[in-house]
């Protein structure tokens, strides 16, 4: 059996060579028969193998193998009992768009390199029926996933910025005015807050600010869907349908803790700070730049904690976590959260309770996400316990 590594190098600025050699080295038992590393051109990507050969035993079948644009590098290990079959259909396809394939191996690990650049990694993996285990320079890839979300983010952008009016006079700032209806169903009284701006620039950099949060809050769905298609085809079938609910729980869940934010904490939070006086002698005077930043960091803060949920499913299927852990800090974490809400809150029980409930029903709904612990780990708990 041969074996495969691969290094991946986010900044490209270390040489890996030296690394991958000792990687290869520790996997020298099980390719006695030659071995090889490559490095992508932007250093970013390493590919070590060592080979144990059976089909080709000549030069041309060693790895990492480059296909024959130049444009990805692969190492392989495994078997797929119908190279054949998808090596004739391969030619015959190509063919067919007036493209000509020769290949200069009888190994399976050309094959699927061509397949893969040829049709893509989803459909080439489809064709392949074996048992067989891949690393794949998928860095260009990557980048046209990088590249779609950016653009996306940045046209929705630029939409946002051309309705100004709308954006901050019917949403950002509608917090800042008495008329806004959480005050008067939470009865908070009058609130007065008035806003000025003590920097030339502010307002134009405040308006950019703003309009690439809202572009990304808008295009957070795609972007999911974009990492989606990238992580995709490295699954199981089990594991799609696991992968999928959860992204499509993260949208939801996502815009969900933006909504309590905006409609909820921020009022809530701006209610407290403006009633709140260290002396009769000192006005509240509440720069444009301080209410932006206070706004867009609590909104985002709780589109982000409403993730929670989703981490601690996939902590639970690691083992790290489990739902006796949460079952038995509960309590602990009630009263942190009761406390966080009455900071924040004014000194009303029924507007705490409103602040806190949010963040409660979160924990619950971790509790009931999570895995029960395993009879005999739960048996352990109670001993150390007692």
């Amino acid at each position: 059996m041969c074996g495969i590594a691969g290094i991946i190098n986010i900044n490209g600025q270390a040489d890996q060579r030296d690394n991958m050699q000792r990687m290869r080295d520790r996997m020298l038992h099980r390719g006695p028969d030659g071995g090889g590393t490559w490095v992508s051109p932007d250093g970013r990507c390493t590919l070590g193998h060592q080979r144990l050969s059976i089909l080709d035993l000549s030069a041309n079948g060693a790895q990492p193998m480059l296909s024959h644009s130049g444009r990805s590098a692969i190492v392989y290990n495994g078997e797929i009992y119908n190279f054949a079959g998808v090596r004739a259909q391969l030619v015959k396809d190509a063919e067919a768009k007036g493209q000509s394939l020769t290949f200069q191996s009888t190994c399976d690990t050309e094959v699927l390199q061509e397949a893969i650049e040829f049709y893509g990694m989803k459909k080439a993996l489809s064709l392949c029926k074996g048992m067989f285990a891949i690393a794949w320079d998928h860095l260009e890839v990557l980048r046209g996933t990088l590249f779609r979300s950016v653009l996306v983010i940045t046209l929705v952008s630029v939409v946002v910025f051309c309705f100004k009016s709308l954006v901050f006079d019917d949403i950002i700032l509608a917090p800042t005015k008495s008329d806004f209806f959480i005050y008067k169903w939470l009865r908070m009284g009058n609130m007065q807050m008035s806003l000025v701006n003590l920097d030339i620039s502010a307002q134009f950099f405040v308006h950019l600010q703003v309009a690439f949060e809202l572009g990304f809050i808008l295009s957070f769905p795609y972007v999911c869907f974009e990492i989606w298609k990238f992580i995709a085809p490295a699954l199981y079938r089990n594991e799609k349908r696991a992968v999928r609910g959860a992204f499509l729980s993260a949208s939801f869940l996502f815009y969900l803790g933006l909504v309590i934010g905006y409609y909820l904490i921020v009022p809530i939070s701006l209610n407290f700070f403006m009633g709140y006086k260290i002396s009769d002698d000192v006005m509240n005077t509440i720069s444009l730049t301080s209410y932006i930043s206070m706004f867009t960091s609590t909104v985002l803060a709780f589109g982000i904690v409403f993730e929670f949920p989703i981490v601690v499913v996939i902590l639970s299927k690691l083992g790290i976590v489990t739902r006796n852990t949460l079952i038995k800090y509960r309590r602990h974490a009630i009263v942190v959260i009761l406390c966080i809400a009455a900071i924040i809150t004014p000194a009303d029980p029924m507007s705490m309770l409103i602040a806190a409930a949010p963040l409660l029903i979160l924990y619950e709904v971790c509790v009931m996400c999570c895995k029960p612990a395993r009879p005999e780990d739960a048996l352990e708990e109670i001993k150390e316990e007692a």
